[in-house]
């Protein structure tokens, strides 16, 4: 018996149970593979493979946005969704409810994290340079503005995160 199980190279060849798979610890909470029934998308900011969740009324600094203008940089975490594939993403902002800015990026990827969430970043949440043409963008600063993402993927499932901030020129450290 001890040479046949060499020759399997051990395959299948103990005296010990299987793991057991349906332990809470046997994996991810959440796939990447998309296709839960309640998906969700929160916003948050971080560097490196860090997420902390925007908190409502948290104080935020504006950035130079990659489509022009200022915005808040922010990520997003996703449950749901195909990661690892390309999403397209929606960037709103709304001020006193009414809609102030909306720009769309298409085919970011969507990277799978560790405990099968999605995470994306590299955007920016922008503002209208029509009702803020200038560099010039103190009229913000003190204001609570409505930060909305919606990501969708290629599965035709969409999320959307929503966090309202106040526009500050710099946080108090």
């Amino acid at each position: 018996m001890w040479f046949l199980c060499m020759l399997v190279g051990l395959v299948g060849c103990t005296d010990s149970a299987p793991p057991d798979t349906d332990s809470a610890d046997s994996g991810p909470a959440y796939s990447c593979e998309g296709g839960v029934d309640d998906p969700s998308a929160s916003l948050g900011t971080g560097s490196g493979a860090t997420f902390v969740p925007i908190e409502d009324g948290q104080q935020v600094t504006l950035e130079v946005a990659p489509q022009g203008g200022m915005g808040v940089a922010v990520r997003v975490m996703t449950t749901g969704l195909q990661a690892d594939a390309p999403v397209d993403v929606t960037l709103d902002t709304e001020i006193d409810g009414v809609l102030s800015a909306t720009f769309v990026n298409e085919a970011i990827t969507l990277y799978c994290q560790d405990d099968g969430r999605g995470m994306l970043w590299g955007v920016t949440v922008g503002f209208s340079e029509v009702d803020y043409p200038t560099t010039d963008f103190s009229a913000l600063f003190g204001q609570a503005a409505d930060l909305v993402v919606t990501v969708s993927d290629s599965g035709g499932r969409s999320v959307t995160g929503r966090s309202t901030v106040e526009i500050v020129e710099t946080l108090d450290e």
